[in-house]
This record gives C-alpha cells, sequence and structure tokens, in this order.
C-alpha cells in the first residue's frame, strides 16, 4: 500500500493515467468506426500524402544511402525537394519515425502521433510549471496541465494540421530555457531548443520568437537589468549559434515563402477592424469554439483557466508583468493588422493563440493555490463574464435555444460553483478530485464538441 501511494503521488505517472483516459474518450470512437484522424481538405492533399513520400525517401536515404534530387518535376509543375517539404516534414521530428514502419502501417503511424505530440505538449507544460512552480501541489498541476493541452487551437490543430501541435511542445522550454539562461547563464539548452524551433517550421518560429522576445523584456522589467550587456551579449551569442545550426533547412524554407504567392500581399488583407459578427464572437470563444474558427481564432478554454484570467486581472499589481501579457493579447485580438504582422505581415490569422495558453494555465496554478483570497467582487466577475460569454454564444446561434453551447455554459457554472466550495471547504480532498474530474469533462467536451459527426464515416470530415 506504501509503495502504491507513493507511485500514485508521482506526477508524471498521474498525468499519463489521466491522459490515457483523457485520449480514450476523444480518439477511440474515431478508431472504433474505421476513421482515421486524415482531415479530407489539407489532411489527404498535402499532410498524408507527404508523409508517406518521405517515408520512401528517408528508406532510401538510410538503407540505400540515395540522397533526393533538388528539383523534382513531380512535385506540381516542378518544385525544390526542400524547399517544399522542409513546411510538412523535413523539420517535424516526429515523421521520421515512418523510416521503420511499413507502408501498410502509416495511417496508423499518422494516427498515432497526433496523440503522441498531444502527450509530449502535456509534459513539456508539466516539466515547465515545476520549474516555474516548483512549491505547487499536484492537484493544481493537473488541471492546469489539461487546459494547457485540449483548448480550442489543438480541438482544431489536431484534426486538421497535426504538426501545429509541435509549437504547444517547443515553446514552454524555449520559454525556460531563455528563463534559465537569464538566471543561471547558462547557454546549451537555450541554443539547442532554438535550433529545434528553427528546424521545425520557420513559420511558427518566428510566432514564437516574438513570444520569447515579449517575455525577455518582461524579465527585464521585472529585475531592471537593462543595463546588464554581459547578458544581452550571452544572449545574442546563443541565439545566432541556434539559428545557424538549423539553416540548412531555414534558408530553402525563407527562400521559398519569400518567393511564392502568399508573400508581398497587403497587411491584414487592407482590414482596419473585423466584420461585426467577430467581434460579437469572441466573449463565447473565451469557454468555447465554433467548427470553423473566424480568423484562426480557435479560443475555447477550460472555465478554470478563464477564472485565473480574471483573477490575475483583479490583483493587477501583484501579477503585473502576466496583466500586460494578458491586455496586449485581448488588444491584440480586436486588430486586423496585429494578427497580420504575427502571421508573418500577411493575412490576418490569430494562430498565434497558441500562446497565449502557456501564461494563462500557469496563472491557473497560481489561482489554485490562492482560493482563500477570493471575495464576493471576484465571484460576481466570474459570474459577469460567464453570462456575457453565454449571450455571445447564444446570438452566434442565431437565438437558438437548443444551442449546442449549453454544455459549455453549464459546466462553466459548475466549476463556479466547486470553486466556491473548495474555497470554503479547503482540506476536502474529495472536492479536489471532483474539481480535477470536471476540467477533464470540460476539456474533453471543447475537444469533441466540433467533430461529433467525424465519428459516422458516411458524414466524417475526416
Amino acid at each position: 500500500m506504501t509503495a502504491l501511494k507513493r507511485y500514485w503521488k508521482n506526477i508524471y505517472l498521474l498525468y499519463s493515467i489521466l491522459f490515457l483516459l483523457v485520449a480514450a474518450a476523444v480518439f477511440v470512437p474515431y478508431f472504433e468506426t474505421g476513421t482515421s484522424l486524415i482531415w479530407q481538405s489539407d489532411g489527404i492533399a498535402q499532410h498524408f500524402p507527404a508523409l508517406v513520400d518521405w517515408r520512401v525517401t528517408l528508406r532510401q536515404l538510410l538503407f540505400d544511402h540515395i540522397w533526393p534530387a533538388q528539383w523534382q518535376w513531380r512535385l506540381g509543375l516542378g518544385a525544390d525537394y526542400l524547399q517544399t517539404f522542409s513546411y510538412y516534414t523535413l523539420g517535424d521530428i516526429f515523421t521520421y519515425g515512418v523510416a521503420f514502419v511499413s507502408q501498410d502501417h502509416v495511417l496508423a503511424y499518422y494516427n498515432c502521433s497526433v496523440i503522441v505530440r498531444l502527450f509530449l505538449a502535456g509534459l513539456s507544460f508539466l516539466f515547465v510549471a515545476r520549474q516555474f512552480i516548483p512549491r505547487a501541489p499536484h492537484w493544481s498541476l493537473i488541471p492546469a496541465t489539461f487546459s494547457y493541452i485540449f483548448f480550442g487551437y489543438t480541438a482544431f490543430a489536431a484534426f486538421e494540421h497535426p504538426f501545429f501541435l509541435n509549437p504547444l511542445i517547443i515553446f514552454p522550454l524555449l520559454i525556460w530555457s531563455l528563463n534559465r539562461l537569464l538566471v543561471t547563464h547558462k547557454t546549451f539548452l537555450f541554443t539547442i531548443i532554438v535550433t529545434w524551433t528553427l528546424w521545425n517550421n520557420f513559420y511558427f518560429a518566428f510566432m514564437m520568437a516574438l513570444g520569447a522576445l515579449l517575455f525577455w523584456l518582461g524579465y527585464l522589467y521585472a529585475t531592471r537589468s537593462w543595463f546588464n550587456w554581459t547578458q544581452h551579449l550571452r544572449l545574442l551569442v546563443a541565439t545566432g549559434i541556434g539559428t545557424l545550426m538549423p539553416m540548412v533547412l531555414l534558408l530553402p524554407s525563407l527562400i521559398s515563402v519569400l518567393d511564392s504567392a502568399r508573400s508581398g500581399k497587403t497587411l491584414a488583407n487592407g482590414l482596419i477592424l473585423y466584420p461585426a459578427y467577430y467581434y460579437f464572437g469572441l466573449p463565447g470563444n473565451l469557454i468555447a469554439n465554433f467548427a470553423t474558427p473566424d480568423f484562426w481564432v480557435t479560443g475555447g478554454f477550460s472555465a478554470l483557466a478563464v477564472f485565473a484570467v480574471i483573477y490575475v486581472l483583479r490583483h493587477w499589481h501583484e501579477y503585473k508583468t502576466f496583466n500586460w501579457v494578458f491586455i496586449l493579447a485581448g488588444v491584440g485580438l480586436l486588430l486586423p493588422a496585429f494578427a497580420g504582422i504575427l502571421n508573418g505581415f500577411s493575412s490576418p490569422s490569430n494562430r498565434w493563440l497558441f500562446m497565449i495558453s502557456l501564461p494563462v494555465n500557469l496563472m491557473m496554478i497560481h489561482f489554485l493555490q490562492h482560493l482563500r483570497r477570493l471575495t464576493l467582487r471576484d465571484y460576481t466577475w466570474f459570474a459577469i463574464v460567464g453570462v456575457i460569454a453565454s449571450l455571445s454564444l447564444f446570438i452566434m446561434s442565431d437565438f437558438s435555444l437548443n444551442s449546442r453551447f449549453s454544455p459549455m455554459i453549464a459546466l462553466y457554472a459548475i466549476s463556479l460553483l466547486l470553486i466556491w466550495s473548495l474555497q470554503h471547504h479547503p482540506t476536502q480532498p474529495g472536492l479536489k478530485a471532483l474539481l480535477i474530474a470536471v476540467v477533464l469533462l470540460n476539456v474533453t467536451f471543447i475537444t469533441n464538441r466540433n467533430h461529433t459527426n467525424n465519428t459516422n464515416p458516411a458524414t466524417s470530415d475526416l
């Protein structure tokens, strides 16, 4: 019994067991109905064919020592191999294992790689959260970790663009390694993570670089170390080496995108403001996610994550740096130009929202540790935001009383009730377990809600 309790206290083992349960709830229905995780749009047209072709190339390279021809006429009307495949497969380390899989099992490899990426994203967040908040109790780490993994972004990307999940693994490690360099002056791990960031995908590397820059500025502001030139030089050298190491893949990718039809367009397609329906849907996007995200606003955060942001904003001076991040993100969501800049100075796309999940869920851990400090005014604001989000969802559902968003509203209310109960009965382990269970149910609903038809092969988009 003592050994069992010791294993149960292992946070990584506990996370793994709970992840299996959530992953089973999300993905087992697809396997039971013989439905793959390949989207009928980009999945079958781009991602899966690229993986099949990459398998052949890898096997020729590893077993026959044949390097692929740089220019291949079978790619469209002719294209550079490195430029074409760097975006889809070459930079994605999770595609390299396909070389050791038979052709008959490539589909299974594709499906499993989605689940593996999600699992590793959780491990990445959990590891980094324990480094930044070392004394956090396990019961507060678990809901934050699952809220980080399963939200609107992953609910869309996991089924449409699997390699879009990789930044969820990389970004926490990039921020942690940057903080480690600034605090301990050790550069090796930061250099390695920068290399992986740029090798993985130049597009997401650009966004994560801006996120890391914001963290660095926040660190300088908090420590008042603006003129620590030795530290700045050390960071510059580490970043430079990390940038040069993946250049063999990064440079062809950059040349390709600069020569593509997507470059040189008007910033944000010339939009000054978004259409009105976009703004009406924003509050609802806090607690739910729409099937087709407008301008890639995927939203869909757990109720506890929303509570955490409200709590942090109400305690401005205590979490000032994080609050500026949330304010910047909120303002950025209102302006097409902001989305256009973070989308490589092109059309407005809010894919950068995947990064906001990191500070939001780190703050959830702090929030759960300070439940005793909640006041009636805090609960009032939780309720007000819930009502506004519910009205937004009601409007976006064409004022239907049979709204598909009802479970999300109900889970928000249940989470609020549990927080109140836990504040007044903090020593009750049953309440903590129930809160974790509700969060797991919440994130499962977020992930599955827009895919209810996909387990039917006759109507599935997969």
